[in-house]
């Protein structure tokens, strides 16, 4: 299980922390009993693929990629870079409805929150031909490596 929220500021982030969190992870834990918390990350979004106007699709499969860097390499040029080779190729992303980059404060990595149509689509992107931008991508300097997760989505609230 995967638990992804985002905040409209530190201040309101601290308050809900202050004020709310345990109910939610008393909430959290009747229902999934046993449950394993592996930790908090504390991101701030940097730029997104959003979904396309009108794109009623519901994820199929959520992806979350954790990208490692060294210390001082330019992240936000990772991402701008990425988010480049989905422009450049959006056939080889048609299953693709969005994607959310996000910098962890401590500086040393990226995280990807994407959605995808299905694991198939998924799997099929991850199969083309990787084009010249796409290797540009997998070779950036000060990568140290990559980890990610698959997730059936079960459930997304909006703000009313």
């Amino acid at each position: 299980m995967m638990h992804y929220s985002q905040w409209s500021s530190e201040q309101g982030y601290e308050g809900f922390v202050k004020t709310h969190r345990q109910e939610r992870v008393d909430e959290i834990d009747t229902h999934v009993p046993g449950i394993e918390r592996v930790g908090l990350g504390r991101y701030r979004r940097y730029r997104s693929r959003e979904r396309a106007v009108g794109d009623l699709r519901v994820p199929g499969l959520i992806v979350a990629v954790r990208v490692d860097f060294e210390a001082g390499e330019r992240r936000a040029e990772w991402v701008d870079l990425v988010l480049q080779a989905v422009a450049d190729d959006p056939e080889g992303d048609a299953g693709l409805i969005s994607a959310h980059f996000h910098l962890s404060t401590d500086g040393g990595h990226v995280l990807n929150y994407a959605e995808w149509e299905s694991g198939r689509a998924y799997d099929e992107a991850l199969a083309a031909p990787v084009t010249a931008a796409w290797e540009r991508v997998r070779t950036y300097p000060g990568v140290k490596g990559s980890s990610g997760s698959r997730y059936r989505h079960a459930l997304g609230l909006v703000p009313g």
